[in-house]
């Protein structure tokens, strides 16, 4: 007997079907096609395919498609002039024609400098405000975190919240972690941490990370009316697991103190690195001063050279010492730098150090006056070691010179 149909087309029939509505010109097709290729949907995920797709309809008038395309486009890599300026073109006919999230976007983009050019923080506020009026979640959105920076358009906290309420409500999760972020803070609104929790959790279901990050802080930092360290660590792992370099470095702190889950190392050390190799700052410098109690000392090396090179100044501090320790004259105007770029955070330690090495010539030359306005620097913001070398100093200057390194800089 042949086999009972089951009455379902497979997903493959169904994308064959939408194919040949679509070669028939129907632009509704053409749209859903396109969506099917973005997601992966019945077939291998080809976002080439999908903007093709979106790109056919757009050039008809379907402006659902011209927004698709023109949000697709911005996330590829290596796109070609021909394909930015047809999303370009697409976008701002449909923003012009009334779609809303059409508008929202080709705010965003004037904003970024995205598809169209230089940015334009005018522009960017005039199609962010007609695409809230409009009704776009995401436009409420990025008009509110505006609003919150004044970038644009005046400060106003208290307006800001209202706009995320509107788009919370309308389901955008990055509304509800912003709004959860404000209720957390008081940001333009009385601090309420039970709403913020409910506003996070909404968010974290929707699979948003900074939200399940935040859940998980909220859980662990005992400000909720709850405190559960198990499933803030579940929150908190979840966020890892998608990529968030603040949620690798904290969860490895987790797995490091035993806190929430069970105390692994070794797994510590892993997040560690994962967040480290995404640039985290703070990971990097802390994964240096790991790895050099374990006597991996190349590797530690290697470490603090990115962290003091993406900018954390205690990386900076001891990087200058390593190279301080080497000996060589290249050595020493490479400690010389590095004691300036941290000196430029104000720690006292690195001012202090700069004055040392213009007053001995280490990397630079000799310049007592110089090492005085250093010392000067060092002590004011609480060196001692500074302030003790001032008056060394100024027992060795002679009136003059010491008149002139208390005068202004030069």
């Amino acid at each position: 007997m042949p086999k009972e149909s089951s009455g379902y087309a497979t997903h493959s029939d169904a994308l064959a079907r939408l194919r040949r509505a679509a070669l028939d010109g129907n632009l509704e097709a053409c749209c859903q096609l396109g969506r099917c290729y973005a997601h992966g949907w019945g077939g291998p995920r080809d976002e080439a395919q999908a903007f093709d797709w979106f790109a056919r309809a757009a050039r008809a008038g379907h402006d659902e498609s011209a927004f698709r395309a023109a949000r697709l486009l911005l996330g590829m890599i290596n796109v070609a002039d021909q394909r930015s300026d047809d999303a370009r073109y697409a976008l701002q006919r449909a923003a012009y024609a009334g779609h809303a999230e059409a508008q929202a976007l080709l705010g965003w983009c004037h904003q970024r400098g995205r598809l169209v050019g230089a940015p334009d923080q005018g522009l960017a506020i005039a199609w962010l405000q007609r695409a809230a009026h409009a009704g776009s979640a995401s436009g409420r959105y990025f008009l509110a975190l505006n609003l919150q920076r004044g970038h644009g358009v005046e400060r106003d906290a208290r307006a800001a919240v209202v706009l995320l309420e509107l788009a919370a409500e309308q389901g955008d999760p990055r509304a509800q972690w912003a709004l959860g972020r404000a209720l957390s803070e008081g940001l333009g609104v009385t601090r309420d941490c039970a709403a913020a929790l409910a506003w996070y959790r909404a968010a974290a279901s929707r699979g948003h990370a900074r939200a399940r990050y935040s859940l998980g802080l909220l859980l662990a930092g005992g400000a909720a009316p709850e405190q559960d360290d198990e499933q803030a660590a579940c929150w908190i792992l979840a966020a890892a697991r998608q990529g968030l370099p603040k949620a690798q470095y904290t969860l490895a702190s987790l797995y490091e103190r035993g806190l929430g889950l069970s105390q692994d190392l070794s797994a510590a050390q892993r997040w560690l690195e994962c967040a480290a190799q995404q640039g985290h700052g703070k990971s990097q410098w802390r994964l240096y001063r790991w790895l050099k109690r374990g006597g991996q000392i190349a590797a530690a090396l290697r470490w603090l050279e990115a962290a003091a090179h993406g900018g954390n100044h205690y990386a900076q501090y001891s990087l200058a010492r390593h190279h301080l320790k080497l000996g060589t004259d290249d050595a020493r105007r490479e400690a010389f730098t590095w004691f300036n770029r941290a000196a430029d955070a104000g720690r006292a330690q690195a001012l202090y150090c700069v004055g040392v090495c213009h007053y001995k010539g280490v990397g630079t030359r000799r310049d007592p006056l110089e090492a005085w306005r250093w010392f000067q620097r060092a002590a004011n913001a609480g060196s001692d070691s500074a302030q003790a070398a001032l008056q060394t100093l100024a027992g060795r200057m002679g009136p003059d010179s010491l008149a002139q390194a208390r005068g202004p800089a030069t």
